[in-house]
């Protein structure tokens, strides 16, 4: 628990990268490179559910700073913050269900397509409840930097659960 809030959020303000950050971008592309090269390789589905992976980030992140709260009065957390209405996060929840759900009907036929987005559509759920409850503890809420970084890790989250489910259940 190194440094104070301020100090955390003077270091996210601040534009030069240091070697943490530049460590974590590196493992970041790393690890999508091999999660991502493992579904191409698998022959039932693996570039369809790549294709999905855009839609649930961002999801991740409309949620997520719908559900969040500044950490800074002003910033770009705040500007996204007021931006996530209850219609508009709703509405992406029901378009990122409905592209999940009829492309799940369409590539993968049978129940276990759906299943297996309703099942990653939860889990993310989870996963930026506990998110966020991180990003409150060491920042004080959401900034600019926590929602990409949201959508970075919710990305690695539904690939390392894509290429499970297609490992196990396909």
């Amino acid at each position: 628990k190194r440094g104070s809030r301020e100090e955390k959020l003077k270091a996210m303000k601040d534009g030069a990268s240091g070697p943490a950050g530049v460590t974590a971008i590196v493992f970041t592309i790393l690890i999508k490179y091999i999660l991502i090269k493992k579904l191409v390789e698998m022959p039932q589905f693996g570039l369809f559910l790549i294709a999905m992976l855009p839609v649930l980030s961002r999801w991740a992140m409309a949620v997520s700073m719908y559900r969040g709260k500044p950490a800074r009065p002003d910033g770009i957390g705040k500007l996204l913050m007021e931006g996530a209405t209850s219609a508009r996060t709703f509405t992406a929840t029901a378009t990122a269900f409905i592209l999940f759900s009829a492309a799940a009907a369409f590539v993968m036929k049978g129940g276990g397509g759906f299943i297996f987005f309703t099942v990653m559509m939860v889990s993310v759920y989870i996963f930026m409840v506990f998110m966020g409850r991180f990003f409150d503890r060491h920042f004080g809420g959401m900034t600019g930097d926590t929602a990409g970084a949201t959508g970075e890790l919710t990305e690695i989250f539904y690939l390392f659960g894509a290429t499970i489910w297609l490992k196990n259940f396909s």
